[in-house]
């Protein structure tokens, strides 16, 4: 794959809202631990929207190439440590921590540490608008290496009106075990870092390999069964302003 087809991938770049990472979502018998949790206000948002999530992987040196985005693209660092860069200024964050993109603002985004790190990138746009704009590096081949793509998972959703949250996850799910979240106060997409998942929607069974996704809608329930080797999911939700992420009771 190309450096610009990976950078525009990467472009596109409470039950559940206020466990601590580390906790499990329903007490020990839940098989789903909360790894990573960031929640952060968005922008203001289409009523439809295209929703992407994008999990990426940055060796030591890798950066993306210089680019914008068509809505607000929120950021959470799940591993390592991943520098934004505006200009000449760079800041670093680790995990836990972010950074919202504003709409055409000129950035770039990489690893000056010296192990892997990794970021999920959760972009909003108006149906339509593409997610992002790269510009072209004036000497590709002496550019730096491109992050790698983990998991990408996009839809076209109804948002919730009014002002909205975003909240990033990384949940590690059991092996072998059944899991079902509490239902999602608005959309939510579901990207499999680790393992296999599978997932019933609409009536028929789907086993997501790492790499893949799956979107739910609000007021959706779905079962998540796991294989042997149990599952590491991102997990990217927009909701209603301070609402919490889930409603453990309408499961």
């Amino acid at each position: 794959m190309s450096r610009r087809s990976i950078v525009w991938i990467a472009a596109f770049a409470a039950a559940l809202a206020v466990i601590p990472p580390g906790s499990t979502v329903f007490g020990e018998t839940s098989h789903a631990t909360v790894a990573v949790e960031r929640r952060t206000e968005a922008a203001e948002s289409p009523p439809l929207a295209e929703l992407y999530q994008s999990v990426l992987s940055f060796e030591p040196g890798a950066w993306t190439a210089v680019h914008s985005h068509g809505g607000g693209s929120y950021n959470t660092v799940v591993q390592g440590q991943v520098t934004l860069r505006i200009g000449d200024t760079d800041r670093t964050f680790g995990p836990g921590e972010g950074w919202t993109d504003e709409p055409g603002v000129l950035h770039a985004a990489g690893n000056t540490g010296t192990r892997e790190a990794q970021l999920i990138a959760s972009t909003v746009v108006e149906r339509g608008v593409p997610p992002a704009t790269v510009v072209a590096p004036e000497d590709e081949e002496s550019a730096p290496p491109p992050p790698d793509l983990l998991a990408l998972t996009r839809t076209i959703a109804v948002l919730p009106s009014g002002p909205l949250d975003v909240v990033e996850q990384t949940i590690d799910l059991d092996a072998g075990a059944q899991v079902v979240l509490p239902t999602p106060l608005g959309p939510r997409l579901i990207g499999v870092l680790d393992g296999t998942v599978t997932v019933e929607i609409d009536g028929t069974s789907h086993t997501v390999e790492a790499g893949d996704g799956w979107s739910e809608t609000a007021g959706a329930v779905h079962a998540y069964v796991t294989g042997e080797a149990g599952a590491r999911i991102a997990v990217t939700t927009l909701v209603p302003r301070t609402a919490p992420v889930a409603d453990a009771a309408g499961q």
